[in-house]
């Protein structure tokens, strides 16, 4: 699939879990990112051992994380980038469901040496809202742009940038003034 991508653009292989094979496979081809998308509970040793081949500036950890489970700070200086998606039970993202975002803001502002990519849910009617609430700087959109799966609609697109710039551009409100005694 790597020779169809278009030229000049950052390519970025999503695996789950992938053996030496794959992993060694999607290296060959030239990728400029590995997000990676693993369960919580996988070995640490192996997550150490993607960050060892792809070097962790290109390794892109996307934990598998129920609720109740917090991002392990042992994982960050294996990668340079986590990315966080909603969590369901029976598979790794794509659910189009939202996350929480507010895990999301905690994770972002503890550690900060790390880029944290939000995704899960996002669509131009919902993004602006994500952005408040996660102060995320980056966003994962695949589902929330799509006429059906695999079909990307240009005008959603469209409506999706106007929503973050009209997020990111957006007047913060006013301080209250202060009374003095």
């Amino acid at each position: 699939m790597f020779e169809r991508l278009p030229t000049g653009r950052r390519t970025v292989a999503v695996m789950v879990e992938p053996t030496d094979a794959e992993l060694a496979a999607a290296q060959e081809s030239g990728f400029d990112a590995y997000q990676i998308h693993f369960r919580h509970d996988h070995p640490y040793e192996r997550i150490q051992l993607w960050s060892r081949l792809l070097s962790s500036k290109k390794l892109w950890l996307a934990p598998r994380l129920p609720p109740e489970i917090d991002v392990d700070p042992k994982w960050l200086p294996l990668a340079g980038t986590v990315l966080l998606d909603t969590f369901h039970a029976s598979g790794f993202g794509g659910s189009g469901m939202t996350g929480d975002w507010e895990k999301f803001q905690r994770h972002q502002a503890s550690h900060t040496q790390t880029k944290w990519i939000l995704a899960g849910g996002l669509s131009p009617d919902n993004v602006g809202e994500a952005l408040r609430a996660s102060a995320a700087r980056c966003v994962d959109v695949n589902s929330g742009v799509e006429l059906a799966p695999g079909i990307k609609d240009h005008a959603k697109i469209g409506a999706l940038a106007v929503a973050i710039h009209r997020e990111r551009t957006r007047e913060q409100p006013a301080a209250a003034p202060s009374v003095s005694p």
